[in-house]
């Protein structure tokens, strides 16, 4: 190898190792507890702490964790002061001095930890209305700030207390324990107006006032301590039509009303009903109007429509017509109904208007109601209204009877629960009661433990304190267990050919030395993106490979984790210059499939098709007298380019490979062609981290039945090995060094 090709090859080795020591060495001499030296300086230490797994830094957080505890066979300098700091979710921060000058190498460090209290969190929040909005809030007398808001608190019993101007005030006690978040939902009501007063007067006598559907007496009339606002004010006569009217009161006055009924007085006439079955209801127009025999007055003239019924008779329908000051007379005889089934009468009732009523499963309507003609028999009646706990009753319906409900609604709150993920199941007082999103749940009125919990993530806990007829909507983010190993793992396990990419923000370089056939290879790695399926890295590599080197750009991408096995791609492109006119061309795609054992231990099996182009000598001869140089070969190949010596060609064939050969005698200028082809190959990868900044790296590959590359054999690149024909060996191997930065 001639002294240009060395000067080459160290001018890129020194400029790779400047790279790559430039920044590993100094950050790495600033860790405190890094060894520089004999063994004999330093000793190894066993740190310990209760409670376990606490992280463990030295002198200064910013140097990264050094162990989680119990730490064994730790080395640690001797004769130097050093600061140990111990850090535990739920624990004091504890540090301690240590100097050790003892000729015995072994040190035991136990530390005891204290526990730090942790706050509890009352979540402070307005109740459906939205009056408590912006409220100011104070807790045990102190100004927190407004609704909404969270404010932590010191474990125990602690007074909420919620103000507005204009409003009520809202005092709640709560008893809370560590990092519990406790909700409050504030309730504040307006404060309440002057009321004010009604004069309503008529222009007739005897007519009837109601206010707001309420009667009032006969007008003239007072009506005192009125809500302001509007009211329905109406005012009724036999004979004559409503008169009905909104009238706003102002608080404080009183509002003066005229109702002009006289005008509407309408004439009537007289209706009697008489019937074979004494008792049987009359309905006239499907108003009840009494039992036969029947007097019914203030009927307007034209056709009506009488009704008569009669349990155990069947109904019957009769029309009739009203003139002016006479009296109509309808007589109707009933006849007796056949029994058909054995039936009976349920009436149900209820305390709250528009309640549901679900009889057997089936939705008949709002009560109160009266259900004729039910069968004998068990039943199950369900009657619900929302914002209310639901009454349900089991009962046995005999032949005939009439059964009564009356159910008496306790107003509940209603729980709207969702979470982020949904899916998490959903406990109250540790029964379980579905999945979120929960959207509609009554509950008695009282307080409560809500639990929600998934696979996966942290078990979140809430207290709240449900109040009649107040929604409570509740929302919680929970968070995801983290697991896996520690950056600082991470990194010691970054591997340059396995399938798992390089971190984030940070790069490795690696150097090669070897027979691979390249004699040495340079390469940078920097991490683009990773997620917990996926990641990127990319770079460059440098190889040198005797009359001809490459310079190449290189990509790798993660797309399979499966505890220690994995799987990923890559992909090289480039080329580069050489002496005397050569020059190279390649491109490699390939899958890589690695086992890791605990980062410290990846073997790795790569396998990847490659496409090159390679050029030996110039389409057209060379000059000297343009300064152009070729191999002294590719002349002698040429036709009669030594008219002294014809036979120069014949010669040089003959040491050319028999590979090439043939190509060369059938073509005259076959030689200052480029020779484009492609081969599979195939590498076995050994990486060990013996530090977490360096790892060795040992690689064996082959093309086993693949055709010779020109650019790998004797002849065509002289720095290649030599064998009897200089052929390609198809096997190759070299070891190196990683640097991780």
């Amino acid at each position: 190898m001639s002294m240009k090709y060395m000067r080459l090859i160290l001018v890129s080795l020194a400029m790779f190792i400047f790279v790559s020591i430039l920044g590993a060495p100094e950050a790495e001499a600033r860790k405190p507890w890094k060894i520089r030296g004999r063994r004999g300086w330093s000793y190894r230490v066993y740190i310990q702490s209760t409670p376990e797994g606490a992280a463990v830094y030295v002198n200064d957080k910013k140097y990264g964790i050094m162990c989680y505890t119990p730490c064994n066979r730790i080395r640690m300098p001797r004769r130097q002061k050093f600061n140990l700091i111990f850090v535990k979710a739920g624990y004091k921060d504890l540090k301690r001095e240590y100097y050790h000058t003892s000729s015995y190498r072994k040190k035991y460090v136990r530390v005891v930890m204290i526990r730090e209290i942790q706050p509890g969190i009352i979540d402070i929040q307005s109740d459906a209305t939205g009056n408590a909005s912006g409220a100011f809030v104070y807790v045990d007398g102190a100004n927190k700030g407004t609704v909404p808001m969270k404010v932590k608190v010191k474990p125990g019993r602690h007074q909420i207390v919620v103000r507005k101007n204009g409003f009520t005030a809202h005092t709640q006690w709560v008893t809370i324990s560590e990092k519990q978040v406790w909700t409050v939902q504030a309730i504040i009501k307006p404060l309440a107006k002057p009321k004010g007063t009604l004069l309503i007067s008529a222009d007739i006598v005897g007519a009837e006032v109601f206010v707001d559907g309420k009667s009032m007496g006969n007008a003239p009339v007072v009506v005192p301590n009125m809500t302001p606002g509007p009211h329905t004010v109406e005012v009724k006569k036999a004979g004559a039509q409503a008169w009905k009217q909104v009238v706003v009161v102002l608080s404080g006055k009183t509002k003066t009303v005229t109702a002009n009924v006289g005008a509407t007085i309408v004439k009537t006439g007289l209706l009697k009903v008489v019937c074979n079955v004494p008792g049987a209801v009359v309905y006239v127009d499907g108003e009840k109007k009494g039992v036969c025999p029947a007097s019914v007055q203030g009927l307007i003239p034209g056709d009506h429509i009488v009704v008569v019924k009669s349990k155990g008779y069947m109904t019957k329908s009769v029309p009739f017509k009203i003139v002016v000051n006479q009296q109509s007379l309808v007589t109707v005889d009933l006849e007796k109904a056949k029994e058909l089934l054995p039936v009976g009468t349920v009436r149900i009732q209820s305390d709250q208007p528009d309640a549901m009523v679900i009889m057997d499963g089936k939705r008949l309507g709002k009560a109160p109601m009266e259900l004729r003609n039910v069968r004998t028999g068990l039943h199950i009646v369900k009657i619900e209204k929302r914002g209310f706990l639901a009454h349900k009753e089991k009962f046995t319906l005999k032949k005939g009877e009439a059964f009564t409900i009356t159910a008496l609604l306790k107003q509940g709150g209603q729980l709207k629960l969702t979470s982020s993920p949904s899916g998490a199941t959903i406990w109250i007082d540790t029964k379980p009661i579905g999945q979120t999103p929960l959207m509609e749940k009554v509950l008695k009125v009282g307080t409560y433990n809500v639990e929600v919990e998934l696979n996966g993530y942290h078990r979140e806990k809430r207290s709240i304190t449900v109040q009649g007829g107040q929604p409570i909507s509740i929302h919680m983010d929970l968070q995801r267990i983290q697991t896996g190993p520690t950056r600082e793992q991470r990194i010691r396990g970054m591997t340059s050919f396995g399938a798992i990419t390089v971190e984030p923000s940070q790069f490795t370089g690696d150097v090669t030395l070897g027979f691979m056939p390249y004699f040495l290879t340079a390469r940078l790695t920097v991490g683009a993106f990773k997620t917990a399926k996926f990641g990127l890295d990319a770079g460059i590599i440098i190889r040198v490979m005797g009359v001809i080197n490459e310079f190449v750009a290189h990509a790798r991408f993660s797309f399979l984790r499966a505890g220690p096995f994995s799987m990923g791609a890559f992909t090289e492109i480039g080329g580069g210059p050489g002496w005397e006119g050569r020059n190279t061309f390649m491109f490699n795609l390939g899958a890589i499939a690695s086992l890791s054992f605990r980062n410290l231990i990846t073997v790795s099996v790569r396998m990847w098709g490659k496409v090159y182009s390679d050029s030996f000598c110039p389409s057209d001869p060379a000059s000297a007298a343009n300064g152009e140089s070729e191999p002294s070969w590719c002349k002698r190949l040429d036709t009669n380019s030594n008219p002294d010596d014809p036979d120069s060609r014949i010669d040089e064939l003959a040491k050319v490979p028999w590979r090439w050969r043939q190509m060369f005698q059938a073509s005259e200028t076959a030689h200052r062609k480029r020779m484009t082809e492609g081969r599979l190959l195939m590498s076995l990868v050994v990486e060990i981290a013996f530090a977490r900044w360096a790892s060795l790296h040992f690689e064996i590959r082959g093309a086993p039945g693949m055709v010779d590359r020109a650019m790998w054999n004797h002849y065509f690149n002289r720095p290649m090995l030599k064998s009897e024909n200089g052929g390609d060996p198809k096997f190759y191997g070299g070891a190196g060094m990683t640097f991780k930065f």
